[in-house]
């Protein structure tokens, strides 16, 4: 599943986990975390990607266990938006 979705994108897993995502109230969902070189993914159970994000946007990820992730920080956008794009500025200097 994870090669189907990443080949197309010339990406290359280098680590994947399925977690359970705390949907409130009690539900939860399958979660594939998958991280390239250079990005994190979210993968639902039916092979679609729900949110990624570059690594280098990412503040922070928190744990109370090795097999656990508790919080994200950082912008984490969900799949269908596109990711934000940086203009470069050119200042002067005096």
């Amino acid at each position: 599943m994870v090669q189907g979705i990443l080949q197309p994108r010339n990406e290359e897993s280098l680590f994947a986990t399925w977690l359970l995502k705390d949907k409130g109230k009690g539900a939860t969902e399958d979660r594939l975390l998958v991280i390239t070189a250079d990005r994190i993914l979210s993968i639902t159970s039916k092979a679609k990607i729900a949110r990624e994000a570059h690594l280098l946007e990412l503040e922070e990820i928190e744990s109370d266990s090795p097999s656990t992730v508790c919080h994200v920080t950082g912008s984490l956008e969900p799949a269908n938006v596109m990711p934000h794009t940086h203009t470069q500025t050119n200042k002067q200097v005096d």
